[in-house]
């Protein structure tokens, strides 16, 4: 089977944005085709040694010996009550996951105090088939707190021939009804193995009798040999017949890269161009500039334009995004990156074009640095100062670890007094962990202002489960929670949220593996702009010392 890039919304982004009906567009860009880029990219490296974790998406588990131990739940407690002398409750994490290793729920409850009772955040629960394709996806992010009982989000289904996906079907929730519904379908044609034509449809309730109703389709797909689509043709249903409305052609340099994409819309039965992406490269995409076409003059004007640099291990040292305004480029949005020679991220930097000076001015940045075992010690946060017109610290935070590698300390400075170099501390903190046979049981952390006098912080429960036993224990890792969104991406830029952000390192990849991005994420909360990516489905590699996942997003 010749691997293919299934860039599905690079198609749907353009053609569906001439639909008329809102809810239309709004489910189109659902993950409705995610599992069919999850398991293409799984029978891409079925034969590599080292496979991503793809499937196991925030299962934690413990080893001993030939047996894996199964993270049930944490519980963590993140107050102390001086009167009763008790932890309070803080969240409560539920996991369950098949004997193939496979996650299939994933249940967050915080603590609501003045209910005395734990409330529901988000509850996720999957299904595979025997070839651990992911058939079931369901999404509950609203919780009743009347009822006690989840309300649904997303729901997405995949029907498979074998390990050929035939059709999918996304969901939404009927409140009325308390229940999933139809809502959107997309069937799957393929020629010797390639698939060549995606038809749509929607669930229509206002026929006499309910069922799907055509709404266009994607054909003649051919793909190039870096796995990109290279040319389709767009079909919107129209009484009773398909009418091509938009089309997309491209070619290629000496290398088979796409150096020009053109989309064309038809008028008045003839196809006309409207909008040129022009691409340089450099091992990676370096330059993207996108051209549209004024259709009242009949001229092409500039739009946006991307420029990036690597180092040599395909790192982005520079981000920079330009737009075209008054016959110029203006600049929008630059980041900076560096690395140690291990390839950990020393350095962030995001600034914003200054229009006064017509130049770039500082946001903010981060600076790290990094024990032999690659454990962040150290984090220095700056933002700009006008008056001094130059970088100005803000907060430090220093970490020690013990020969496990877990924290042991956490010291964070703020109020730094500029005219002494001195720091006053905000607040130290110490961690105490409980190992059995097993793993961790319990965290104790221990918080103080004066690094003298402690109170009890918050205290973190494991809980295992059920066992498996296994033959290769190089499986028995620890794969970390986190949330990646927006999902599809719409604004260039997507956000990562960890439990924690200590040595955490990302890349962004297709599903034939090329590389576009990689770097550190440090805090809890973080931004990566992917403005300069094509549109189309990624994977992103979140990975920690003690294990990885990947998420699939969809860049429109």
């Amino acid at each position: 089977m010749k691997n293919k890039n299934w860039t599905l919304l690079i198609l749907i982004c353009f053609a569906f944005s001439t639909l008329n009906a809102q809810s239309i567009k709004n489910n189109i860009f659902n993950d409705k085709i995610e599992s069919i880029v999850l398991n293409k990219y799984k029978r891409l490296i079925k034969d590599n040694t080292e496979q991503p974790s793809v499937l196991k998406k925030h299962t934690l588990i413990g080893k001993t010996d030939k047996i894996i131990n199964v993270l049930d739940s944490i519980i963590s407690f993140g107050g102390y009550n001086n009167i009763t002398k008790d932890s309070i409750p803080q969240y409560k994490q539920i996991y369950k996951i098949d004997e193939s290793g496979n996650n299939t729920l994933d249940e967050l409850y915080n603590w609501d105090v003045i209910k005395n009772t734990w409330k529901g955040q988000y509850k996720y629960v999957y299904a595979y088939n025997s070839y651990g394709d992911e058939v079931l996806y369901e999404n509950y992010s609203r919780w009743n707190s009347d009822t006690k009982t989840w309300i649904g989000s997303e729901k997405h289904t995949t029907n498979y021939n074998l390990d050929l996906e035939t059709y999918s079907i996304d969901y939404i929730w009927n409140t009325q009804l308390n229940k999933w519904v139809n809502n959107f379908k997309t069937e799957y044609e393929y020629t010797d193995y390639e698939i060549t034509t995606y038809k749509y449809y929607l669930w229509n309730t206002e026929l006499s009798t309910a069922n799907w109703t055509h709404i266009g389709k994607h054909f003649n797909l051919d793909w190039n040999d870096n796995n990109e689509i290279s040319n389709y043709i767009f079909a919107e249903w129209n009484d009773e017949k398909y009418d091509e409305i938009e089309k997309y052609e491209t070619t290629e340099n000496s290398d088979k890269n796409i150096e020009e994409a053109i989309t064309y819309s038809k008028e008045n039965g003839n196809w006309e161009q409207k909008e040129k992406k022009h691409f340089t490269y450099n091992g990676n995409i370096t330059t993207k500039i996108t051209e549209n076409l004024n259709s009242e003059t009949g001229v092409w004007k500039y739009s946006f334009k991307y420029e990036s640099s690597y180092n040599s291990n395909g790192d982005e040292l520079l981000n920079t995004k330009w737009i075209w305004i008054n016959d110029t480029w203006i600049g929008n949005r630059k980041y900076v990156h560096n690395y140690d020679e291990d390839g950990n991220q020393t350095l962030y930097e995001s600034n914003s074009w200054d229009i006064e000076t017509n130049n770039w001015k500082g946001d903010y940045k981060y600076t790290n640095s990094y024990n032999e075992s690659g454990k962040q010690t150290l984090q220095e946060d700056y933002n700009w100062n006008l008056e001094i017109n130059n970088w100005a610290i803000d907060h430090k935070k220093t970490t020690t670890y013990d020969k496990e590698g877990n924290e042991v300390t956490i010291v964070n400075y703020t109020d730094r007094d500029t005219d002494n170099n001195t720091w006053n501390v905000k607040y130290y903190s110490q961690f105490y962990y409980i190992y059995n046979k097993i793993g961790i049981i319990n965290i104790d952390e221990l918080t103080g202002t004066d690094g003298v006098n402690w109170i009890q912080g918050s205290r973190i429960y494991h809980y295992y489960g059920e066992q498996f036993e296994i033959d290769d224990m190089s499986t028995g890792k620890s794969y970390i929670s986190s949330k990646v969104y927006p999902n599809p991406v719409s604004n260039g830029f997507i956000n990562i949220e960890l439990p924690n952000s200590n040595k955490v390192s990302y890349t962004i990849s297709n599903t034939s593996g090329l590389k576009f991005k990689n770097g550190q994420l440090n805090n809890a909360k973080n931004t990566i702009e992917i403005g300069d990516l094509l549109s189309g489905v990624y994977l992103i590699k979140i990975e920690t010392d003690t294990g990885s996942f990947v998420k699939k997003f969809i860049k429109q």
